[in-house]
């Protein structure tokens, strides 16, 4: 037996001689650490979390771990801590772990043997791909480094992860671990200039943008225009990913993206690319907001905001403001949300956005009707209604319309709620705004259940659920689902409502939704009570309320209060219905 070792595939000798290939990916970090203990001894066990950040910062690469070993144990008295922190720096990593200038023990001379081997094409596709701020690329983003076709990249791509310089994560994407990516950087400050590696870099952030973009027309198609605009002016993007015409395709690549999109808005606004950043941020809120990933919202927003203050664009700060205003909306800090919400209003009027001051005190009058305010709602939905109308905005008038029917359902005045409701309900299907027609539908089914309509009532939700579900919005789909269980329960059904109940709760816990996990507990409450289980029910109304107190929200003005109705119709046989599309662009 014969064991030969290479950072190539050595294709020759499986082809030729038969012998059998064996891939070995980076050590585990379990597995890393335990090297580091082998070789360095008891100081790992007195040190496990610098342990794990040193095995982290050497890229769990083995040569690299050693060489660290060897620095640890020549000098004793540098803790593990101290050394993991000399290696934070990703350039300054190959030099620490040069192993005393050992031309073949030192890392980025091992590294070197796999570049050597590159022809100019394929070390250039290495050198830039290292520029990429995100954790993994694609044919498309690496299209776009290059300045050439897909096709040619996903080649280039092969050839560097036969050489181990990059490594497929999953079916068309590749990694580059932190080692190997201070290399490619080093290299490419060394042989491509800064003025290419800004081009490459422009180029790889208009296509993000660009595609963000696409996708999410795809999504929110009555906002086709504005996402048009978000694209820059003659940005030339040759490149385009993979088909992302329908709604599922649009999410499954935002989705992929997600991490890198994140990545790339943080360089651009760190690194001299502001436009570009505060747009990106701004094209992916709804995107964000309806998957529930709040958290890296907040950063993105964050972000966001800070580049349009490097260039005094007010407009896009607004939009941050507006962005984080929302986030803090749907956790339930709302003090927070008013505090962003005022700032984005007085932006928007110094830049004399009229748009954006009816979408900001339109954001200011929910905050008044979730907290029961219902005089102040009223005032600022009016206003924003009124100021939407003006410019004739038809898709603009959806929300303050729409929220002005919920106040009338909170009050009691169920007709008025329902026209006001219905009305935005066909403005949105109109303008194409699906999730906007979802959100009213489930509005309206609550608005059915006060009237005892349950089998109306079930019906509603259950067609704003399957909306919610194709464009992919959970914080939709946890608002429907827990209509649904209210409808369910007001039917006698509490097993059936129980089961509505735990998946709202499961989503809103998932994504932070303080007021629809509040809204869950309570169902659930009723459900178990009327299970005959009063432990249970107590239990879950301890935490509703628990939640309640702390928004500040009167229990008596949350939705879906029991009907004492008994029902005439079973709502199990009613269909989910058809959604009348309005058009082609809709159904898309």
């Amino acid at each position: 037996m014969t064991l030969v070792t290479s950072r190539d595939t050595l294709a020759g000798l499986v082809a030729r001689d038969g012998a059998q290939r064996l891939d070995l990916d980076l050590l585990p970090l379990a597995d890393a650490v335990g090297l580091l203990r082998a070789l360095i001894g008891s100081r790992v066990d007195a040190a496990p979390g610098a342990a794990a950040e040193l095995a982290a910062r050497c890229s769990r690469l083995p040569l690299a771990l050693r060489v660290a070993a060897e620095i640890a144990t020549s000098y004793p008295a540098r803790s593990l801590a101290d050394l993991a922190g000399e290696l934070e720096d990703q350039q300054q990593r190959l030099d620490v772990l040069d192993a005393g200038h050992d031309e073949d023990t030192a890392v980025r001379a091992v590294f070197s043997w796999s570049y050597r081997h590159l022809d100019a094409s394929a070390a250039r596709a290495f050198r830039l791909a290292g520029l990429h701020p995100g954790p993994v690329l694609d044919k498309y983003a690496a299209a776009a480094l290059l300045g050439t076709t897909a096709a040619c990249a996903g080649c280039l791509l092969d050839v560097l992860a036969r050489g181990y310089l990059i490594q497929p994560t999953r079916t068309g994407r590749y990694a580059m671990h932190d080692l190997l990516r201070g290399y490619a950087r080093e290299l490419a400050g060394r042989h491509d200039g800064e003025q290419e590696q800004q081009r490459a870099l422009t180029r790889l952030f208009d296509y993000y943008l660009h595609s963000a973009a696409t996708a999410m027309a795809v999504l929110r198609p009555a906002e086709r225009t504005a996402f048009d605009a978000a694209r820059l002016p003659g940005a030339q993007v040759a490149i385009v990913p993979g088909p992302i015409g329908s709604p599922a395709a649009a999410l499954t690549w935002l989705d992929a993206e997600r991490a890198c999109l994140l990545a790339a808005v943080e360089y651009m606004a760190e690194n001299g690319w502001p436009g570009q950043a505060s747009r990106t941020a701004h094209v992916l809120l709804w995107y964000l907001d309806g998957r529930g990933h709040y958290p890296e919202a907040v950063i993105l927003h964050g972000h966001g905001r800070r580049a349009a203050r490097q260039i005094a664009d007010r407009a896009a700060e607004a939009r941050a403001c507006l962005g984080l205003g929302i986030v803090a909306l749907r956790q339930g800090r709302y003090q927070d949300a008013t505090s962003h919400y005022q700032q984005a209003l007085a932006l928007f009027r110094q830049a004399g956005d009229t748009s954006g001051v009816a979408r900001a005190g339109c954001g200011l009058g929910i905050i008044h009707r979730l907290q029961g305010r219902y005089p102040q709602a009223v005032s600022r939905l009016q206003q924003a209604l009124d100021l939407y109308r003006a410019q004739g905005d038809s898709a603009g008038a959806v929300l303050p319309l729409g929220n002005l029917g919920i106040v009338a359902l909170r009050q009691g005045r169920y007709p008025q709620a329902a026209d006001h409701l219905q009305q935005a309900v066909d403005l949105a299907r109109q303008a194409g705004n699906l999730d906007g027609m979802a959100e009213m539908l489930s509005e309206l089914g609550a608005v059915a259940l006060k009237q005892g309509q349950l089998q109306r009532a079930a019906g509603l939700h259950r067609r704003a659920r399957g909306v919610f579900r194709q464009t992919g919005n959970r914080t939709g789909e946890a608002h429907a689902l827990n209509g649904l269980g209210e409808a369910l329960l007001a039917a006698g059904r509490p097993g059936d409502a129980r089961t509505k109940f735990a998946a709202a709760l499961g989503l809103a816990s998932r994504m932070g939704l303080r007021n629809q996990q509040a809204r869950a507990h309570r169902g659930l409450s009723r459900a178990w009570d009327a299970l005959g289980e009063p432990g249970q029910a107590r239990r879950y109304w301890q935490e509703a309320l628990a939640i309640f107190t702390a928004l500040g929200i009167p229990v008596d003005h949350v939705p879906g209060h029991l009907l004492t109705q008994r029902p005439d119709q079973n709502i199990a046989s009613e269909p989910a219905g058809e959604i009348a599309w309005p058009d082609a662009d809709a159904r898309r």
